[in-house]
């Protein structure tokens, strides 16, 4: 089938209006969506994920919804109504903190430890932590992320 020059133009036409109206996703928006879409996936996945400023009693940035498996609310954390540290069992406080501390001291980019936390109504459950410590150009550890899994008594 030849099409003739009408036919033509206004094809070309129509596709000259349809690229007028399309947008590209603005980088702001695309960052939003993405974000979203990731949150959505931490919080599916069977662990706690966090983020949490590489400091004593740091804020924590970003903890997942699954904290709620412990009997804990997300906001309460971002609010600073509570700290990562006062959800770990006062008997493995200072042994689980002394273990970060050394690890970010002596360089280390990620580690493992096992503890056990208080849910809010003080029952005791062991768990899992696996950290990976984000690092600024001068080596000084800025970020704590990680994730947490509950794992049988030990």
């Amino acid at each position: 089938m030849v099409r003739n020059e009408t036919e033509l133009e206004e094809q070309i036409s129509l596709e000259d209006n349809y690229n007028e109206k399309v947008q590209p996703v603005s980088t702001i928006h695309g960052f939003e969506m993405y974000t979203r879409a990731l949150e959505e996936l931490i919080n599916y996945i069977p662990v706690i994920a966090f983020v949490r400023e590489a400091k004593e009693g740091g804020a924590v940035e970003f903890i997942s919804e699954k904290v709620s498996e412990f009997g804990y609310c997300a906001k309460d954390f971002y609010t600073g109504k509570l700290a990562y540290e006062d959800i770990i069992d006062p008997e493995d406080a200072a042994g689980a903190l002394l273990e970060l501390q050394e690890n970010a001291r002596e360089g280390a980019y990620e580690f493992s430890q096992t503890y056990r936390i208080r849910t809010r109504k003080g029952q005791v459950r062991w768990v899992e932590e696996n950290t990976s410590i984000f690092r600024n150009e001068e080596g000084r550890p800025v970020y704590y992320t990680g994730t947490l899994k509950e794992i049988e008594e030990q």
